[in-house]
């Protein structure tokens, strides 16, 4: 997350008192400042949840929602191993 937020909130922090109000400022910005790429119209989190209260059903963009078990680095690894499967097999 660091990559997402001024180094000066997260430089220098020395023990976990330091750690919790910067941790607290970082995840507000990341879900409030942040553009995200994936997002409508590249909008943070709270912005895009804000359009989707105002819009249709029918208006609401096609996303692909991923869980803990089924992200994208697991189904990219998951085909990758099927393929190395069918290589062997064929």
């Amino acid at each position: 997350m660091k990559s997402c937020v001024p180094d000066t909130l997260v430089k220098h922090i020395t023990n976990f008192v330091e750690l919790k109000p910067k941790l607290k400022r970082v995840v507000w910005l990341y879900n409030n400042e942040r553009p995200h790429l994936n997002l409508y119209n590249y909008y943070s989190p709270v912005n895009f949840e804000q359009y989707l209260l105002t819009i249709d059903t029918d208006q609401k963009p096609e996303m692909t929602v991923y869980s803990e078990k089924n992200n994208k680095n697991n189904s990219y690894q998951q085909k990758k191993k099927r393929s190395k499967k069918r290589k062997f097999i064929s």
